[in-house]
């Protein structure tokens, strides 16, 4: 019996994240679950996860006894990006085991989406579609804050951008600094 319900935990859309997710990953996606570190929410198990429980409860239960160790996942946030300042940002955690990949998205400070994959899953698409999907409600979040208010005053009229233009900007900005990294170095900047 497959479980599918909608998230109501994290503030990002993870209904998005989870769709994007499977659209990745296919049917190599067995379970989908958003966490923070004070709880969890399971909003997808396929058959084959269910499958390994006696009934929901004990599945539950389970699921309750890995959530306790949830806090080393943002742990091993900080510790990473103090080992590694140079390599930037942790915004996945991957265990690969015989049976499966357990892939944790790490969407907010304390906020993230724990995935069950196929073993043999090439979770960096993974993980970038979650982002992308994550980042994209996010910009919705923001730009739907930003209009709120019907009658826009004049300080903001016309410099708040809606998410299209956010979007446009960042793929401009990322585009340029993709041609910059490309181009020859010249003497005018130390090549």
């Amino acid at each position: 019996m497959t479980v599918s319900q909608e998230s109501k935990l994290v503030e990002f859309d993870a209904d998005t994240t989870v769709a994007a997710a499977r659209k990745t990953a296919g049917e190599g996606v067995h379970l989908a679950v958003e966490y923070t570190d004070e709880a969890f929410r399971t909003l997808y198990a396929d058959d084959v996860t269910t499958s390994l429980y006696a009934d929901d409860e004990q599945m539950r239960e389970h699921f309750e006894s890995v959530h306790d160790y949830v806090g080393i996942d943002f742990a091993e946030r900080e510790v990473f990006r103090d080992a590694f300042r140079a390599a930037g940002g942790v915004r996945a955690l991957t265990t690969h085991m015989d049976y499966t990949v357990i892939v944790r998205v790490l969407v907010d400070e304390m906020e993230g989406l724990l995935l069950s994959l196929d073993p043999d899953t090439n979770v960096t698409p993974v993980v970038r579609a979650v982002e992308r999907a994550a980042d994209a409600s996010t910009a919705d979040d923001t730009a739907d804050a930003s209009t709120a208010d019907d009658t826009p005053d004049a300080s903001t009229a016309d410099d708040t951008p809606d998410a299209s233009t956010a979007d446009d900007t960042a793929d401009e900005s990322s585009a340029a600094a993709e041609a910059a990294e490309s181009a020859p170095a010249t003497e005018s900047d130390g090549g």
